[in-house]
C-alpha cells in the first residue's frame, strides 16, 4: 500500500514539474518569438526633413556611400535599374558629404534618403515603397502648383 502511495505521489510531483517546466519553456518561447516577431513589424526607414541634403531640387534622392562597400553597390545598380536620379555621395572622399552624413546620426552604409524617408542599409522593396511615396507626393506637389497658377 506505501508503495502504490509513493508510487502516485512520484506521478503527482512529476506532473507538477513537468506543468511547470512546460509553462516555463511556452513563457520563454513567446519571449523568444516576441524578439522577432517585433522585428518583423519594424519600419526599416525613419521620416524627417533631409531637404537641407538635397542640392539639386529636381532630385530627390541621395545615396551615401563608399566605393568598396558591396551594399553600396548593389544599391547604386538598383537605383540605376530603376532609371532613378540620385545625388551618389563618397563618404570617404569630401569633409563636406562626411559632415552631412554625420549629421544624419547613423554609423553604416549605405543610406539612402528618398524624399522624407532615411533608410539605412539595402532594402530594394522598402527602396520601391519610398519611391512610390515620393512619387505620389511629387505629382500632388505638381496638381497643386497648377491649381495656384490658374
Amino acid at each position: 500500500m506505501s508503495n502504490q502511495l509513493s508510487k502516485y505521489r512520484a506521478i503527482a510531483i512529476f506532473k507538477k514539474t513537468g506543468f511547470l517546466i512546460l509553462i516555463v519553456m511556452f513563457g520563454l518561447g513567446i519571449g523568444y518569438g516576441i524578439q522577432y516577431l517585433s522585428k518583423e513589424f519594424k519600419t526599416n526607414y525613419v521620416e524627417g526633413n533631409y531637404t537641407s541634403h538635397f542640392s539639386d531640387s529636381d532630385i530627390r534622392v541621395i545615396v551615401y556611400g563608399t566605393t568598396d562597400c558591396s551594399f553600396c553597390k548593389k544599391t547604386r545598380s538598383y537605383l540605376q535599374e530603376k532609371n532613378v536620379r540620385f545625388i551618389n555621395v563618397n563618404v570617404n572622399a569630401a569633409s563636406a558629404a562626411t559632415s552631412m552624413f554625420k549629421s544624419l546620426g547613423v554609423t553604416g552604409v549605405p543610406v539612402v534618403i528618398i524624399g522624407n524617408r532615411l533608410i539605412n542599409g539595402y532594402y530594394p522593396n522598402v527602396f520601391d515603397n519610398a519611391l512610390g511615396v515620393l512619387e505620389k507626393a511629387q505629382l500632388e506637389q505638381a496638381v497643386n502648383n497648377n491649381k495656384n497658377i490658374n
